[in-house]
């Protein structure tokens, strides 16, 4: 490649083909050598993992791995996906930090927020082995949750669920507040669609208010261009700060089994 070419545009239309390059980091090529690669139709989903790999490695470090860090992308499949990738393998953390910073919306809000709401009750412990929380794969310990002005529909309702329910504040920036779900089972001759708004939402204390209007951060802060040039996430670096301050100000409550009650028989006295 030459200073005025690019590797994207030579890839063009290649998408799902075997690519034979020849890569190096001297221009001499005297470190060359020949790779054989399949070349992607995009880059995203790379890009993405990346960022949510980074991010929760990031705030584990931070945190010293008492907090956890998952992304939901949307409340359809992959969300729940992502949700179950990310809440069951670090359910057991002493916080959670929930981002859905650019969620595309969908209709499983209710069925994540259930479970974030679960508190444990009892617990249960086998003969040999550990310990656990009755019901099973429940987080007690406190959590916040960052939303975007890029959050919508479903992504509108998960924050507004979890502020109803007080399961912790949210951080960012008030949400898209597109919420009316639609219908677009109206098929045209021509092959085109129609849809039509059909599904709206309410709840007692702000009636209709979320549709156009969003969901309020309880602690409002915005990511800046320049946020982005120095690599940096002040809304994670404000979850972290909230979660610890929580973490002090109420450590984790974690009681310790009562003695195991002694259930040999006692041969009775002889007379």
């Amino acid at each position: 490649l030459g200073p005025n070419d690019n590797a994207e545009e030579r890839l063009m239309n290649l998408a799902g083909a075997q690519v034979l390059l020849t890569v190096g980091s001297n221009a001499d090529r005297s470190d060359a050598r020949d790779i054989q690669i399949a070349a992607l139709g995009s880059e995203q989903q790379l890009r993405y993992r990346d960022w949510i790999r980074r991010n929760r490695e990031y705030v584990d470090q931070k945190s010293g791995g008492r907090i956890g860090y998952f992304h939901l992308p949307d409340m359809g499949g992959q969300g729940m996906l992502e949700f179950i990738k990310g809440f069951y393998p670090q359910h057991k953390k002493d916080a959670l930090l929930i981002d859905v910073r650019y969620n595309g919306g969908g209709f499983v809000s209710q069925m994540m927020i259930e479970r974030l709401a679960r508190k444990t009750w009892a617990f249960m412990r086998p003969r040999r082995g550990l310990q656990d929380s009755y019901p099973a794969r429940v987080h007690d310990g406190p959590k916040v949750v960052l939303i975007n002005q890029h959050s919508g529909s479903d992504g509108d309702i998960f924050p507004e669920s979890f502020k109803i329910r007080g399961l912790g504040p949210l951080i960012g920036m008030r949400t898209w507040g597109g919420v009316v779900g639609i219908r677009g089972d109206k098929r045209f001759v021509d092959g085109g669609t129609s849809t039509q708004p059909e599904f709206a939402w309410w709840e007692p204390k702000r009636g209709w208010a979320l549709e156009n209007r969003g969901v309020e951060p309880d602690i409002e802060l915005d990511f800046l261009p320049e946020d982005y040039v120095a690599g940096r996430d002040p809304q994670i670096e404000r979850g972290l700060a909230e979660l610890e301050k929580s973490l002090k100000e109420n450590p984790p409550k974690k009681p310790a089994a009562p003695p195991t009650p002694d259930k040999t028989r006692v041969p009775a006295a002889k007379p």
